[in-house]
């Protein structure tokens, strides 16, 4: 055990630096879907609050199983997925060979304003960032 004590004192720094993080991450993350799951056994009406919640175990998902609506949203998810991928991925082909072995006047303008979207956020960010962190501006 005395190598864990030292090592918990030589990473003190780093777990400090990492707690806001991981407590957050638990947050707003791990804990709503381990009480998704939770709450998937259970029917519950929130407005009456956590006493009114009742164990149906494996009912909730029967139900869903069984129900044709159920099936028939599932359905209809896959299709639109299918459809709006493969035709998001043949135009974006389709537009990546246009853009580089069509157009010869103004390709570049194309490609910069295709990606300029992309990499405005990401500036933008880091500029904010830059000067909330610059000591010499106040």
């Amino acid at each position: 055990m005395k190598w864990f004590s030292r090592m918990l004192h030589d990473h003190r720094v780093a777990y400090i630096l990492l707690a806001p993080f991981m407590i957050l991450y638990l947050t707003f993350n791990v804990f709503p879907v381990i009480f998704s799951a939770f709450l998937s056994f259970n029917t519950w009406n929130p407005v009456r609050g956590l006493s009114s919640m009742q164990f149906v175990g494996w009912e909730n998902y029967y139900y869903a199983l069984t129900d044709d609506i159920f099936w028939l949203s599932l359905w209809n998810t896959i299709k639109i997925s299918l459809i709006s991928g493969i035709c998001q991925h043949v135009l974006a082909i389709a537009l990546a060979y246009f853009l580089l072995h069509v157009i010869r006047f103004g390709s570049e303008f194309f490609k910069a304003a295709i990606f300029l979207p992309y990499i405005t956020s990401s500036v933008a960010v880091s500029l904010l960032f830059s000067m909330y962190f610059l000591h010499s501006v106040s």
